[in-house]
Parts: C-alpha cells; sequence; structure tokens
C-alpha cells in the first residue's frame, strides 16, 4: 500500500490538470477580491475571507481535477499494469482515494492561504473569528471532503472521464433541481434541496449572511457529507469490484 501510495502521489505532481485547475481558481479569488475593493472601495478583514476563498469555483475546479486525476489510468488502459503488480482493487482504489482526497485538502488550504494574504495586500486588517465561526469554518472543509467523496465515487463508477467532468459539475445540482420541480408540480410540502451538499456549502460559506451556526445546521453540516462518503465511495468500490478491466 505504501508504494502504491507514494506512486500515486508522484504521478498527482506529473499531472497539467492540478496545476491549471489550481492556477485558474488562485486568478479567480485575485480578481474577485480585486473587484471588492473597486466596487466597495474596501475588502473585509482577512480572517474573513477564509470563508470567501472556497467559493470562487472551488467546486467546480475541484470535480474537473478528480475526474482527470481518478481516470488517467482507466483512459490510457494502464490501469491493467497495476493489477499486474499484484495490487489488489481494493487497495488501488483506496491509494487514489486518500491521494486525491490529500490534493483536495491541500488545494483548500492553499487556497485560504493566498485569500487570506492577498486581502492584506489589498489593504485588509487581520480580523478575528468568534468561537462560531471556527465551527462554521470547519464545517465547510469538512463538507469539502464530502464533495470529494461524491466526485471519486461517480469517477470510479463510470471510468470515463467526459461523463465524469460533465456530472460533476452539473449532474448532481441538475438531479436535485429536477427533484425539486417533481416535488412542487405534485404540490408536496418537502425542501429536497436541503439534502443537496451544493446548498449545505453556500449555507456555510459566508459568516457575513449566516451570522449565527445553529443546531440545526450543524447537525446536517456533519451527517449530510459523511452520508455523501460512504454511500457514493462505498457504491464506487462495489462497482469498481465488478468491473472488467
Amino acid at each position: 500500500m505504501t508504494k502504491l501510495l507514494k506512486f500515486e502521489w508522484r504521478k498527482l505532481w506529473r499531472q497539467k490538470s492540478l496545476y491549471i485547475c489550481f492556477g485558474i481558481g488562485l486568478l479567480i479569488i485575485a480578481l474577485s477580491l480585486l473587484s471588492m475593493k473597486n466596487i466597495f472601495n474596501t475588502v473585509d478583514d482577512a480572517m474573513t475571507t477564509l470563508f470567501v476563498s472556497l467559493n470562487a469555483g472551488f467546486t467546480s475546479f475541484l470535480g474537473i481535477f478528480i475526474a482527470l486525476f481518478v481516470c488517467q489510468d482507466f483512459a490510457q488502459q494502464t490501469i491493467k499494469n497495476i493489477y499486474a503488480r499484484g495490487y489488489r482493487r481494493t487497495t488501488v482504489y483506496f491509494a487514489k482515494y486518500f491521494i486525491s482526497l490529500a490534493a483536495t485538502l491541500l488545494m483548500a488550504f492553499l487556497y485560504m492561504a493566498f485569500g487570506f494574504v492577498w486581502t492584506l495586500m489589498l489593504g485588509g486588517k487581520v480580523g478575528s473569528l468568534l468561537a462560531w465561526q471556527w465551527g462554521t469554518l470547519a464545517l465547510q472543509l469538512w463538507t469539502i471532503i464530502g464533495f470529494h467523496g461524491l466526485f471519486f465515487g461517480i469517477c470510479m463508477m463510470l471510468s470515463k472521464t467526459a461523463g465524469t467532468v460533465a456530472l460533476n459539475l452539473v449532474g448532481v445540482s441538475f438531479c436535485f433541481e429536477i427533484l425539486n420541480l417533481i416535488f412542487v408540480l405534485l404540490k408536496i410540502d418537502f425542501n429536497i434541496k436541503q439534502f443537496s451538499i451544493e446548498t449545505l456549502f453556500t449555507n456555510l460559506l459566508d459568516p457575513l449572511i449566516v451570522n449565527e451556526i445553529t443546531s440545526q445546521l450543524v447537525l446536517r453540516g456533519i451527517l449530510l457529507p459523511l452520508f455523501y462518503v460512504v454511500f457514493f465511495v462505498g457504491t464506487g468500490w462495489y462497482i469498481n469490484q465488478r468491473r472488467d478491466v
């Protein structure tokens, strides 16, 4: 397992898509904060940009990056060579999962650090976060782990680069929109979007909008990402075990 993790880690840093997605994300953060300064003639304190930095298309770039990284071996038909070395499918599966998860969290922290430093360069001040805001930030990072599980599971279910990129970008939100429309047409008073991880992520993004962290939001913020990780990673593993290579 250790050798396989090192192999996947080296392969990760040789992938050009990682740098392209990450670089575009940094550019969007810089332009977003610069626009805020030009429009409002001020910027928020640097601590609040820890939230905003992950709002600048982060999940979109994450979905693209994971699809390109995870599906690479399937697209190039090199997955057979890895299995031929004696590695079990489960070992290969979770090696890809842990390496892509590590890259996801690393990018998230680097985005927040960049937003923090850029805000200071634009004249922002080093403020402070209240206890509930730190809790919101922790839930936001936990939700990103849920997003990773969702995207990773979809990738391993389909193993097709183009299809997984499309699904990771719009597939999940489209499904919830369709379900919501069906409920409206049937006059069912039920908010299906409360189970959408995208809705949860939006609710956790800006501490100035949230204003407080409720017990309901905490419970949903803990359980919903956990469900996405268990369901999608588990389903992806099940399908991967039975797929012909």
